[in-house]
């Protein structure tokens, strides 16, 4: 098992996608959206490997999906970073870096 740091970013990604949510569906709903996203992520300690590579950047990025948002992600051998946590219909490139 690895440890799992959110980076800055990511943090402002779940908290807007829990606003976003929020103000859309209802607290309850926001709520249990968010932790099923927090929950893919805690799963990534014991599954470091199960995401695709995400293609196109020179540093190796992995993403997982939870619901209609990709988690991605960088690895080493003790340690992952979720770097963002953008919605499917986002572009990533370019806020991956």
């Amino acid at each position: 098992m690895i440890d799992v740091e959110v980076s800055a970013a990511a943090t402002a990604d779940l908290d807007e996608i829990f606003r976003f949510s929020l103000e859309r569906f209802g607290e309850e709903r926001a709520l249990r959206y968010l932790e099923e996203i927090e929950e893919a992520i805690l799963r990534l300690r014991h599954y470091p490997d199960s995401g695709a590579i995400y293609p196109g950047l020179s540093m190796p990025v992995r993403f997982v999906t939870s619901g209609s948002h990709r988690i991605f992600y960088t690895r080493d051998e003790d340690h992952l970073l979720v770097i963002r946590v953008l919605h499917q219909a986002m572009r990533a490139e370019g806020r991956l870096t």
